[in-house]
């Protein structure tokens, strides 16, 4: 390796010497592709490039090898190297933008905001001309954020509970010292940090959780103790780790008694000795191929699990390396829940035979399957149907429904049926392929129309089935549902849906794992997907009474969005232009809405609050009003009811106009505005020249304007008059009274942050 690099970096030093710099290039990529380099190698080359004043092949050479180990996921390496760098550049300026994603890469787990706070107090998210002495004190400050570990040889772990950047202060946790205040030198001088991956910072910060998990998976636990101890560890120091801070005594007894059996099973875990002196230790890599399949065979619990041990082994091939013994083993490890009596239901025998099926080519020739299929698909007490879809898994299913077009051919339409609601759409296609192959199309088309009528039997059928009858796939269901119906139930479904998970505190059902985030998802592709394709199908199919009825259910549906909902408006207007009946003033301010607006992060942040708030408290105690009120009486005197419903009304617009103001805000960092003219973010002076008086404003967006601060929003007449204006530039105004009044620009500055923001 050490010859191998040397001869590298002679070539290297040829080149740059030759001005070869082509070749060059292409020697660098195939170095910038080998993470295994050392650093000694980085060291060498680049200060052979920094004495050589070589300083612009530098920074092009290093910036691809940085972005690559970034791309790579391979942080440690690209801080080390940038370190080598700035060791004799501290100036590096190529390394700005690098350092900063390599930090927010490190810190990816971190709130944006605070990651941008913290690089910006650092200096190196700005003009700080010294990037060794920023990147030293963002390690700082990140090191010292609020939540990071730290122990104490006296004191033990600590978690930091605040942290001034500014000051440099932070209240930390202690074990045996709560809340104590530290400067940062007192935490380089006293403390040593606990990285965040370390058991113990997760046992200090999140004791429950890390409990929980412990119990739940003993053995993945214990894979991140020994991360953190370099790989191996006396079982008594485990204990040690262990009592007090996430256990009794009594529960680490019954817990390491677990432990063991899914530490001898696990692949990457070893334990040598006995009692206290066992020793316990991480392989680097896991048992022979072989050996892990057999013994995750063997902890399987259910069909699913097996299914997922012979599917890695199907899917190894040849370079399984199994030997005919390993072969008869698994077979026998195959019996053995049969044998044992683990399994015992019909179904789970069902299910373990149809999986031989699926498998059979993984065994010998000349062995059976140990379960009679024949038996169970004939037998007169048990539903074939309720059997195959007990086996939840498309390829098992198929499987079985082949034998029973083998076994019971002329009740096939039946079985089939009584599958269908239980089925997933891939093997809904293959009963109708199978069932066209017999001549006995059509006998699922009931089966798909009551689907549709009741979508919320499956969701996923229902998606798939409205996409077909919209696409004109299914003629005959299409007499009985029309296309835009289809629509009318997704936009339906899809409001109720999105209700539903702001109701659950989520602000937005794409990121939400709520059931309702699902349906959500699903409706979508049938409204939206390739810009409303199906919909503008459907429109197109559907006569002008029908889109009329349609555009008016839109219109009362409070659960789309803003943005969504006009999507749907303009497609149903653009198929059907009769329908589109707008005054100038509502056209104007449909292209005002379609604006973006620029605001402050703070503001943004302050606005998404109130959205959440309004999700996860306003809405939820007006729906318990609403329920309450109900419950009075007749609701067309009911008063209390029909105020809560407007309640309703004005929370849900409310709700939608921040959403789509949100999506809608561009941010503004005030350390970037620039003074060469007006514009958001500066503060102004102006001389009023028919007053001989000046007047200082600061221009800023809608949600930081405030009349008593002097802060005035861009969008205003007056403010937008102001926007472009240079200093020592004089101009005319028009205020809002219709007077004409000259100012000139005196001086332009930027602008502060807002103390109170209206």
């Amino acid at each position: 390796m050490q010859e191998d690099e040397q001869e590298l970096r002679d070539q290297i030093k040829d080149l740059i010497r030759a001005k070869k710099y082509d070749e060059l290039e292409s020697v660098w990529l195939q170095i910038a592709e080998d993470s295994a380099r050392s650093l000694n190698f980085h060291e060498s080359v680049i200060r052979y490039l920094h004495n050589r004043k070589e300083l612009e092949r530098l920074a092009e050479l290093y910036t691809v090898l940085i972005n690559l180990r970034l791309d790579q996921g391979n942080t440690t390496q690209a801080l080390a190297v940038s370190n080598l760098i700035l060791e004799v550049e501290p100036t590096a300026e190529f390394l700005r933008p690098l350092l900063i994603r390599t930090l927010k890469a490190i810190y990816a787990d971190r709130d944006e905001a605070r990651v941008a706070e913290l690089l910006r107090l650092s200096g190196l998210d700005g003009e700080t001309p010294n990037l060794q002495q920023a990147l030293s004190r963002a390690e700082d400050l990140f090191g010292a954020s609020r939540g990071q570990v730290f122990r104490h040889t006296q004191w033990g772990l600590g978690v930091v509970q605040e942290f001034d950047a500014r000051d440099g202060i932070a209240i930390i946790n202690f074990q045996r010292k709560p809340n104590h205040r530290m400067t940062m030198e007192g935490l380089k001088n006293f403390l040593r940090r606990v990285p965040s991956e370390h058991i113990q910072a997760r046992i200090a910060t999140a004791p429950e959780e890390a409990r929980a998990e412990a119990f739940e998976n003993p053995a993945a636990t214990v894979r991140h103790a020994l991360k953190g101890f370099g790989g191996k560890m006396a079982a008594a120091d485990l204990k040690r780790l262990f009592i007090g801070d996430l256990m009794t005594e009594a529960d680490y007894k019954r817990w390491w008694s677990k432990a063991k059996d899914e530490i001898r099973t696990d692949p990457y875990l070893d334990l040598k000795g006995m009692g206290a002196n066992a020793q316990l230790i991480l392989r680097s890599e896991p048992r022979s191929f072989v050996d892990e399949i057999l013994e995750g065979f063997l902890r399987a619990k259910n069909t699913i699990e097996r299914r997922k041990v012979l599917r890695d082994v199907a899917r190894h091939g040849d370079n399984a390396d199994m030997t005919p013994e390993d072969i008869d083993r698994l077979f026998l490890l195959f019996k053995k829940p049969l044998d044992d009596g683990a399994i015992k239901t019909d179904y789970e025998k069902f299910g373990h035979g149809i999986l031989f099926e699926e498998y059979a080519h993984l065994f010998r020739d000349d062995v059976k399957n140990p379960i009679d299929i024949e038996f169970y698909l004939t037998h007169p007490e048990l539903k074939p149907g309720d059997l195959i879809i007990s086996l939840g898994i498309f390829e098992l299913q198929r499987i079985a429904l082949q034998h029973v077009v083998t076994l019971r051919e002329a009740e096939i339409e039946e079985i089939f049926t009584e599958v269908f609601f239980g089925a997933d759409p891939k093997l809904v296609e293959w009963m109708e392929k199978t069932l066209e192959a017999r001549g006995r199309q059509g006998v699922l088309d009931h089966c798909m129309e009551r689907v549709l009528a009741h979508p919320e039997r499956n969701i996923d059928l229902f998606t798939w089935a409205g996409r077909k009858v919209i696409e004109g796939k299914l003629p005959h269901v299409e007499e009985s549902f029309h296309p835009l119906a289809i629509c009318q139930s997704a936009s339906t479904l899809l409001s109720d849906a999105e209700e539903d998970v702001r109701a659950s505190g989520a602000v937005d059902s794409r990121k939400a794992s709520a059931p309702g985030a699902v349906i959500a998802a699903r409706m979508r592709t049938i409204l939206q997907d390739g810009h409303g394709k199906l919909l503008k199908i459907a429109l197109r199919k559907a006569d002008v009474e029908q889109a009329r009825r349609f555009l008016a259910h839109i219109k009362m549906l409070s659960g789309l969005s803003n943005q969504l909902r006009s999507m749907i408006e303009e497609l149903i207007l653009l198929e059907h232009p009769t329908l589109r009946k707008r005054t100038t003033h509502e056209e104007k301010a449909e292209a005002e809405s379609t604006k973006i607006h620029y605001a402050l992060m703070d503001s943004v942040e302050r606005k998404r609050k109130e959205l959440s708030h309004i999700l996860s408290v306003e809405i939820p105690e007006n729906t318990v009003a609403i329920g309450t009120a109900r419950e009075h009486g007749d609701l067309r005197e009911n008063a209390e009811y029909h105020a809560a419903k407007d309640r309703q009304k004005i929370l849900m617009q409310r709700a939608a106009d921040l959403e789509d103001l949100i999506a809608r805000a561009r941010i503004i960092e005030l350390e970037n505005v620039k003074t060469d003219q007006v514009r958001f973010g500066t503060r102004v002076t102006l001389d009023r020249l028919d007053e001989q008086a000046q007047e200082t404003v600061t221009i800023m967006g809608m949600w930081e304007a405030n009349a008593d601060l002097g802060i005035l929003s861009y969008m205003t007449p007056f403010g937008s008059q102001l926007l472009g204006r240079k200093l020592n530039e004089q101009f005319e105004v028009t205020l809002p009274d219709g007077r004409r009044v000259e100012y000139k620009v005196v001086r332009i500055e930027k602008a502060d942050a807002p103390v109170h923001q209206a």
